[in-house]
């Protein structure tokens, strides 16, 4: 179930948007913030290379957002996951991509999920840190994440983009 802010993304294949994803073994339910898989498979093939740039992609955009966290994430601060999901065992391509493209995540264990006014009450948190990344000046647009991932911003886009990568003139 994702939630998109159209300032960012209007899809799941690209930018970086609020989600709520299961494990392949249906064990646990996660939280999530992080990027588009598909826009790093576009760039680098499902490779290797592909994971890396996502987990560093995720890595930085966590450094620029850190000081976001303390405003938005009150309550689910310290159980707040700033490191890569666990979603599969096997080899299960995207799922291995959603695990490094997370920014910040909650997990919950299917079997003992909190009652229904925490879960709001977290979404709702993670909603605001979405909402305050979206708003922030400071945040590069997405491209810039994908590129700087691997330290090459050569071959980036030269023309201005907005956070989802629509050219302006």
């Amino acid at each position: 179930l994702p939630i998109f802010n159209l300032d960012i993304t209007d899809g799941a294949k690209h930018g970086y948007y609020l989600v709520y994803l299961l494990s392949a073994d249906l064990k646990r339910l996660v939280l999530l913030i992080g990027f588009g898989v598909y826009q790093f498979e576009d760039h680098f093939g499902a490779s290797k290379k592909m994971y890396q740039a996502l987990e560093t992609a995720a890595k930085n955009m966590r450094v620029n957002t850190e000081h976001l966290t303390v405003e938005a994430l009150r309550v689910t601060k310290s159980r707040t996951n700033s490191t890569p999901v666990h979603l599969d065992d096997g080899n299960y391509r995207l799922l291995r991509g959603y695990e490094k493209c997370a920014v910040y995540s909650l997990t919950y264990e299917v079997d003992n999920l909190p009652d229904e006014k925490s879960l709001i009450a977290d979404y709702l948190e993670y909603l605001h840190l979405y909402d305050l990344m979206s708003e922030s000046l400071l945040l590069a647009d997405v491209d810039a994440y994908v590129y700087e991932s691997v330290g090459r911003r050569d071959d980036a886009p030269t023309q201005h983009q907005d956070k989802i990568g629509r050219a302006h003139v």
